[in-house]
């Protein structure tokens, strides 16, 4: 047994810790091959992974409560949304009624006019209408991005497993 693998071996754990993995929501162990490159990393770099992990943990403690607050904010713009579309559509809804009126059986110039006038203010508002449309499109798919969003929560357990595997191999090197 050569002079590098004893060394490995004083240090490896019976049992090699794990780390939470929030996509399958279970504790995953470490592999041979992490504990070793673990085993052989220098303490300095360690000791620098375990800060940029705490750092991290303690910079995501306002995420859950940032998240609420954008979790709500979009639900208040895709309502607003919401409602200005049922406005419009009332208001297009009126327009196509007149439009389909005896006015426009008539052959004559002004009822024509007229009624061109009053449609070419409808440019605006089925813009309005494609607009506020788009908006609810786009709020629905951030609404369903926050809410699949990795909770405060499950970030927290998984930065801390990670931590705690990387301490069980800070005194070797």
């Amino acid at each position: 047994m050569s002079e590098s693998t004893s060394y490995l071996n004083a240090y490896r754990q019976q049992d090699r810790p794990t780390y939470y993995e929030p996509t399958s929501n279970s504790l995953v162990t470490i592999s041979y091959d992490f504990e070793t490159y673990l085993i052989l990393l220098d303490a300095s770099t360690k000791q620098s992974l375990i800060s940029r992990l705490r750092n991290t943990l303690q910079a995501s403690n306002g995420t859950a409560d940032r998240d609420n607050l954008e979790l709500a904010a979009v639900t208040y713009e895709s309502a607003a949304q919401s409602a200005i579309m049922s406005d419009l559509a009332l208001d297009i809804g009126d327009y196509a009624s007149f439009s389909k009126t005896e006015l426009q059986n008539q052959n004559l110039p002004e009822i024509s006019s007229l009624v061109t006038s009053i449609g070419s203010s409808m440019t605006s508002t089925v813009f309005q209408n494609a607009q506020a449309r788009s908006e609810l499109n786009m709020t629905s798919i951030i609404q369903n991005g926050i809410e699949q969003k990795t909770s405060a929560a499950t970030q927290k357990q998984q930065l801390e497993s990670w931590i705690n595997v990387i301490i069980t191999y800070l005194t070797p090197s």
